[in-house]
């Protein structure tokens, strides 16, 4: 039965949905009944959510295999015999094989984070030291893009954090600002700290997000442009990692874009 029917109106409206949540309601064949109304909503929306979740990385790791079955078919088929279709192919197989392998290990991250069998593991960090190992990783693939990357971070800037955790932030933000930028654009990566906090700023001259995908571009899977997205070797999972790390670490992650123009986005954890 619709159990709100029975609820005052000024408590419970009719029609707005996004206040309707689930409730469960046990009872027991005593002579004198005994009930017990078991607010549900929040086991189902978890439900819901492992849900997509197992149907989207599904539907992710099928995409990327049947793409290789794919190209190795057409070679079984005699692709392999035009040189020029054959490095064109086996190009295409090693940027496969690569986008799954980033997949497995954002989905080995997410695992790791979802069953939480450890916290942050928090030991003191320079933050001008982790930035600069990001920067130096994707120092080649900046390079290609023609992305020139500016720091500007204090090195007296430290926080009690998992250096490891916070080394995956940063390589997830700053990939994503290059892959974003034109030749000849700029990232710009500045840290402040408060007494509490401390905080990296990863700001890019690329094409901005849409106002439509600023409220969801943190969720898994995710995406704003999905061809280019995965043209360019994007889980869509990239962010929502950056997110729950952010949140173990009392933290939080912003972004603010301009279609165009760019994005920044703000990182901030505690000093534990």
């Amino acid at each position: 039965m619709a159990l709100h029917r029975y609820l005052p109106h000024g408590d419970f409206p009719r029609h707005d949905h996004s206040r309707i949540g689930t409730l469960l309601l046990r009872g027991t064949p005593l002579c004198v009944g005994v009930a017990v109304l078991q607010d549900v909503t929040e086991i189902r929306r978890l439900d819901q959510i492992r849900k997509d979740f197992v149907a989207n990385a599904s539907h992710e790791l099928r995409t990327s295999v049947a793409s290789i079955r794919a190209l190795v078919g057409a070679l079984q088929l005699g692709a392999k015999k035009d040189p020029e279709v054959l490095d064109r192919f086996l190009d295409s197989l090693d940027a496969e094989t690569e986008r799954l392998s980033l997949l497995l290990s954002d989905l080995l991250d997410i695992s790791e984070l979802d069953v939480g069998r450890k916290g942050p593991q928090r030991t003191l960090a320079w933050f001008h030291e982790l930035v600069e190992h990001a920067v130096s990783s994707l120092a080649d693939k900046a390079a290609r893009g023609g992305v020139t990357v500016a720091v500007d971070v204090p090195s007296d800037m430290c926080a009690l954090v998992d250096k490891r955790q916070i080394q995956r932030v940063l390589v997830n933000l700053l990939d994503n600002a290059i892959k974003y930028t034109s030749s000849g654009g700029t990232v710009n990566i500045s840290g402040r700290e408060t007494d509490t906090e401390v905080s990296i700023t990863v700001e890019d001259t690329g094409v901005g997000i849409p106002p439509a995908g600023i409220d969801r571009i943190f969720e898994r899977f995710f995406r704003v442009d999905k061809a280019r997205s995965r043209q360019l070797g994007g889980t869509g999972l990239g962010l929502s990692i950056v997110r729950d790390i952010a949140e173990a670490h009392d933290g939080r992650v912003s972004v603010e874009s301009e279609v165009g123009k760019g994005s920044a986005f703000t990182f901030t954890v505690s000093k534990g």
